[in-house]
């Protein structure tokens, strides 16, 4: 399957925006493993996803959404986004056919984070 296989992580310290230190990718040892040790946390979702799968972090129209790309590659790629970025685009998540391979992708744990918070989105190429 040409796709992503896609982890949501809430991070056990909350990332509040973009100048959280923790997100310099050029950090001196944070980024030794494909993610940082301060960002590690609890996974709270995860699905398989068709090429289409990460345009959820991409604007539909106007303004880009808040994100940071804190790796790329595919091995993982790793990106930074609000979780309301995530929830906004759920919709897109299942409106697609062949986007998603899973009946379902739960969001709950998401949808019950306080405002504001941040998640962290690895997406390992599944090509």
């Amino acid at each position: 399957m040409l796709g992503w296989n896609i982890t949501i992580i809430r991070p056990n310290e909350p990332v509040l925006g973009p100048d959280d230190p923790r997100l310099d990718a050029h950090r001196e040892g944070s980024w030794s493993s494909y993610i940082s040790p301060d960002l590690d946390g609890d996974r709270v979702a995860s699905w398989t996803a068709g090429l289409g799968g990460l345009d959820w972090i991409d604007p539909v129209g106007g303004e880009p959404a808040p994100s940071k790309q804190l790796r790329g590659g595919g091995y993982p790629s790793v990106y930074a986004v609000p979780a309301e970025v995530l929830l906004a685009g759920a919709d897109r998540l299942s409106a697609r056919p062949g986007l998603t391979n899973d009946s379902a992708v739960d969001l709950s744990a998401v949808v019950a984070m306080p405002a504001g918070e941040w998640i962290v989105v690895e997406a390992w190429d599944q090509s």
